[in-house]
C-alpha cells in the first residue's frame, strides 16, 4: 500500500484527539441533514482512532481474548445540524481514567460551531 492509500487518521495534541471527516450523502436523511444516529458513528470512529493513535490494537486484543472496548453509557445533545459536504472535526478528551474504565467527552465541530 502506498502512503497516499493509507486512511487519514486523527491527531493528538494538548490532551485532545481531533479527527476530521466530511459528511457524505449516505450520512444524510431526506432533508439533507445528517441523520441523528450518524453522529454516534462519527464519534465511534474518533474513539477508535484515538485508541489506534495511542498504540492500542483493538482487533489484536479481541483476537487474543483480552476483551474489547465497549461503550456502556452515553448522553448526547444536538445543537446544530450538519449538512451534506460539511467538513467536521470530532474532538475527544479523556475526563477520567480508571483501572478498567475511561470517561470521554466528545464534540463534533463545523468551523467555529
Amino acid at each position: 500500500m502506498m502512503e497516499a492509500d493509507t486512511p487519514a487518521g486523527g491527531r493528538l495534541a494538548q490532551g485532545c484527539h481531533r479527527l476530521a471527516l466530511r459528511v457524505h450523502f449516505e450520512d444524510t436523511d431526506l432533508s439533507g441533514l445528517v441523520y441523528h444516529a450518524n453522529y454516534l458513528r462519527f464519534m465511534e470512529r474518533a474513539r477508535s482512532d484515538l485508541l489506534r493513535t495511542l498504540g492500542i490494537d483493538q482487533r489484536a486484543a479481541f483476537e487474543a481474548g483480552e476483551g474489547v472496548y465497549a461503550v456502556a453509557d452515553l448522553a448526547i445533545r444536538f445543537l446544530l445540524p450538519a449538512r451534506l459536504d460539511d467538513a467536521l472535526v470530532v474532538e475527544t478528551r479523556a475526563l477520567e481514567l480508571g483501572a478498567a474504565t475511561v470517561r470521554l467527552s466528545q464534540a463534533i465541530r463545523h468551523g467555529d460551531r
